[in-house]
């Protein structure tokens, strides 16, 4: 959503080219995630669960980054595309649509939230 968001840029063209540099900062941390988990040893309890989930981190990483370059990059080459992008982008409709998706979202999450943590880490059995 932060590489979406982007207001930096004036042109549509600036927002997209700096999406790419976004997702290749990304693709470089999830090599970097990738790294960790396969070559350096981790000294902890739950070794196989840390590396496991750093490689986890490391592939979602560079597979979002991948494609968001790819798409962004034929953004770029499609003038056509280009300008269907910057329409959806700037339409006022859309926005109040994903404002309201997010704030109903937080309506739902943030008390659902607050009720599990008032409960704290005891567990319940199926019965309850």
């Amino acid at each position: 959503m932060l590489i979406n968001n982007v207001k930096l840029g004036k042109s549509i063209e600036q927002k997209i080219k700096l999406r790419i540099l976004y997702s290749i900062i990304l693709l470089i941390l999830g090599g970097v995630s990738l790294y960790v988990g396969t070559c350096i040893p981790l000294a902890s309890g739950n070794a196989d669960y840390s590396s496991g989930y750093y490689v986890g981190l490391g592939c979602g990483l560079i597979a979002a980054a991948i494609i968001t370059i790819i798409k962004n990059l034929r953004l770029l080459k499609n003038k056509e595309a280009l300008k269907q992008r910057e329409i959806y982008e700037s339409d006022e409709r859309n926005r109040m649509i994903g404002l309201k998706c997010w704030s109903y979202a937080g309506y739902v999450h943030i008390p659902q939230e607050l009720r599990i943590r008032s409960r704290g880490t005891e567990r319940h059995s199926a019965s309850n």
